[in-house]
């Protein structure tokens, strides 16, 4: 994992060596399910013993970049697609939507909160709820769609409007946790004909969350615009567009549990 370069072949900088060294990527096959996935553990007490969070990050309030573009233009280490940008998007504090869902009625909330730990909001309508969580603590949150684990065991599958995702489908999936210590998960299941990968339903999902002994765990947006970015490297395959789907939200980290862009001036 120390040889990743920019596209113009340059060393990666700016502390992404140092990144690396506190997280795990492992690629995965899952008989049952006939899919391929990747494991990236990121530690939340990095080697040295500081610490390191993860983030909301929704750039615009239109679909502008992918996790690529994201991740080569503003220098975060880590980038996963996250959310369908409505609802309610919490960035570092600071409300930057907060309105009843268009689409995915039903969905639930991803929530950070001020320790860097993963929650959720159960909500039927999010409408003028973000200050009161920025109020008690969450410091960022998203709509992807909803949680498969909380406290070790399986969630109830709520009916998400518009979308297949609670009809047990398989497909590609995006999906966030923790483990006991506190560590970061991020699974990412291939399909949609990247080699014979068939994809996980929301059951199997489940179950290998369940394996890993994940004490949380979230649904993320997913389908076409399943993407993890380490450095300026995609570690999954791109569904579409050369540099992946454009949408609103992002998960990054930046290998500090300061919400910061590293390339900001």
């Amino acid at each position: 994992m120390k040889n990743i370069y920019k596209i113009d072949g340059t060393p990666l900088v700016n502390g992404l060596d140092d990144f690396l060294a506190g997280c795990n990527v492992n690629y995965q096959y899952d008989e049952a399910s006939d899919t391929f996935y990747v494991i990236t553990r990121v530690f939340k007490k990095r080697p040295d013993g500081s610490l390191q969070y993860p983030f909301v990050r929704q750039p615009t309030l239109s679909n502008s970049v992918s996790a690529y573009d994201l991740a080569v233009n503003e220098g975060w280490y880590l980038v996963i697609n996250a959310g369908v940008g409505q609802g309610i998007v919490i960035q570092n504090g600071v409300a930057v939507v907060d309105e009843s869902p268009v689409v995915h009625e039903g969905a639930l909330a991803l929530t950070i909160d001020s320790n860097g730990d993963f929650g959720y909001l159960n909500y039927t309508d999010t409408a003028g709820k973000a200050q009161s969580l920025i109020a008690n603590g969450i410091v960022s949150a998203v709509c992807g769609f909803f949680p498969l684990i909380d406290n070790y065991e399986k969630c109830t599958i709520p009916d998400v409007a518009g979308t297949d995702v609670s009809g047990w489908a398989n497909a590609q999936r995006q999906i966030v946790g923790q483990y006991e210590n506190g560590d970061y998960c991020i699974i990412t299941g291939e399909g949609r004909n990247f080699a014979s990968s068939v994809g996980f339903s929301i059951e199997r999902a489940q179950d290998i969350c369940k394996q890993l002994g994940l004490r949380f765990a979230y649904n993320c947006d997913g389908g076409g615009s399943t993407q993890t970015v380490l450095g300026t490297k995609n570690i999954n395959h791109v569904y579409e567009t050369p540099t992946g789907r454009k949408v609103e939200s992002y998960i990054v980290f930046n290998g500090s549990s300061q919400y910061a862009i590293p390339n900001a001036s």
